[in-house]
């Protein structure tokens, strides 16, 4: 018998049947990605309890809100992995609080709601407008326990596929869908509570002398440069972004009109001229940015105009910026210094 072969029936062992069979037929307990969730719930200290020692045992880190207002405030600020809602703590229309969370909740956050009350017709609303679990009490702890733990695991999953179509891949940064779902929940909070922010575009100058002089691996080079000058800046509340090509987006979160100018201000002075080395070649380039803030905005805008019209004032102010500029790029053939 071959070595192989002896090492694979020596970790097995023989049934009663005599027929092979694992050491071990116990599955392990599924891992939980470490994360946390948001328990909404009115004063009832037996469902509070109940859930957060559920929560707990599987090794999320809860956090209980206990009034409305609060509990959005705490969402839009974290965009927690999970939401668990009582929903009967509305005295009026018990939906009405779940469409308020959901609201400000990112598509992928599940919702788990749990009631009292065994009512199907308002369980397969609640799961229309976007509830992921409607959970009737009394509820076995190691169910409530797998509940949440498939949800966070789910969650987990989802993450991991948006990272991959968020990201550009060549700068490493967020990609123009990344970009688009932040400025609509930047909208989103500006409408709702008034939190202030600000874009910033970034556009490469002369780009195209830079593909048509050093080549397109240089041209590379010079994005992923900006990219991380863009990173490194930024706060981590800010959202730097590819927007396309050779222009970038910074969304900038509570930031007034005055903060965001100091802000690119500072931009202006860190990528007004950089340079970047090639086998042979020393490229230097600089970049023009221009700027708008939900301050310049008229009242009365409508929440679908608000992105439009910030992304055009922002991209004015950058084309200004660009007529007023001077070429950065030195003379091909340029060497690197020995």
């Amino acid at each position: 018998m071959n070595t192989e072969l002896e090492d694979r029936l020596a970790s097995r062992t023989i049934d009663d049947a005599g027929h092979h069979a694992p050491r071990s037929t116990r599955e392990p307990t599924p891992r939980i990605p470490a994360g946390h969730v948001v328990v909404f719930c009115t004063r009832r200290w037996d469902l509070r309890s109940f859930v957060t020692k559920r929560i707990s045992a599987i090794g999320a880190s809860p956090m209980v809100v206990t009034n409305l207002p609060d509990c959005l405030r705490w969402i839009s600020k974290t965009q927690p992995d999970l939401v668990v809602v009582d929903i009967d703590a509305a005295r009026d229309d018990s939906l009405s609080l779940l469409r308020a969370i959901i609201e400000v909740c990112v598509r992928e956050t599940p919702i788990l709601c749990v009631s009292r009350q065994h009512d199907p017709e308002r369980a397969a609303r609640a799961l229309d407008l976007g509830a992921t679990e409607y959970i009737t009490r009394p509820v076995a702890p190691a169910e409530l326990e797998a509940r949440i733990r498939r949800a966070l695991r789910t969650k987990h999953h989802i993450d991991a596929l948006t990272q991959c179509i968020r990201v550009d891949p060549l700068t490493g940064i967020g990609n123009r869908r990344a970009f688009d779902d932040a400025l609509e929940r930047a909208v989103a909070d500006w409408r709702r509570h008034r939190r202030p922010f600000a874009l910033c575009l970034i556009d490469v100058d002369e780009f195209k002398k830079i593909n048509d002089h050093h080549g397109h691996q240089a041209g590379d080079a010079v994005l992923r440069r900006v990219a991380r000058l863009l990173a490194r800046s930024c706060r981590p509340t800010d959202e730097p972004c590819r927007f396309g090509g050779d222009e970038f987006a910074i969304l900038l979160r509570d930031t007034t009109r005055a903060r965001a100018k100091r802000a690119i201000d500072r931009l202006r002075g860190l990528l007004h001229y950089n340079e970047i080395a090639t086998a042979d070649t020393v490229v230097s380039f600089g970049a023009s940015l221009g700027t708008a803030s939900a301050d310049d905005l008229g009242p009365g805008v409508e929440s679908r105009e608000v992105s439009d019209q910030i992304i055009d004032l922002a991209d004015r102010n950058l084309y200004a910026a660009k007529r007023s500029c001077t070429p950065r790029l030195r003379p091909r053939g340029h060497r690197t210094p020995a």
